[in-house]
């Protein structure tokens, strides 16, 4: 079915005309016409690319492919934003340890460092099986501490490297 044997119901012909339906008769079949018309042609549109020519099949191959190109770049713009929110997020918690230099130097307390190293451990940490805790062995602590500095760098391109006198709270970690 082509464009043209659906636009040929909608134009009257000198046998509907013969046929003398009543108005209402009329607008009711008229509207019948119109509403086939739209759920054949403009709604879904042609069925198959079988009434396509070449150049329709490979312009709707063209589009398809433009917009899966620009989905895929509005993806990684997302993913790309939301990498650097977490980053933004770490940022001064790996200050407080003394893994990236803060602006104005400034020096942290011991219950700062103990938060800071906490939150980490529990969204870098990892989970004890069977339980939706996050392990404290020091190892492990020094495995998240760790993971989270590779996802900073990673992020921002900064380089992150442990001081050799860097060492975990006790109330932290459990040895």
């Amino acid at each position: 079915m082509n464009i043209f044997s659906s636009l040929a119901k909608l134009i009257p012909s000198k046998d509907d005309a013969e046929a003398e339906l009543s108005p209402e008769e009329q607008a009711a079949q008229e509207k019948a016409d119109r509403i086939a018309f739209h759920r054949t042609q403009v709604r879904n549109g042609p069925v198959s690319f079988k009434y396509l020519s070449a150049g329709q099949q490979r312009r709707a191959a063209e589009r398809a492919q433009k917009s899966a190109i620009r989905k895929n770049f509005k993806r990684e713009v997302k993913q790309y934003h939301e990498r650097q929110r977490v980053a933004a997020i770490l940022r001064p918690h790996l200050q407080t340890l003394g893994l990236v230099p803060t602006a104005t130097g400034r020096t942290f307390t011991e219950h700062e460092e103990i938060v800071s190293t906490a939150w980490i451990v529990q969204r870098y940490g990892k989970a004890i099986e069977d339980t939706d805790r996050v392990s404290f062995l020091l190892p492990d602590v020094i495995a998240a501490l760790q993971t989270a500095a590779q996802f900073y760098e990673s992020a921002t391109g900064y380089v992150i490297t442990f001081p050799a006198d860097f060492a975990v709270h006790a109330e932290v970690a459990v040895a």
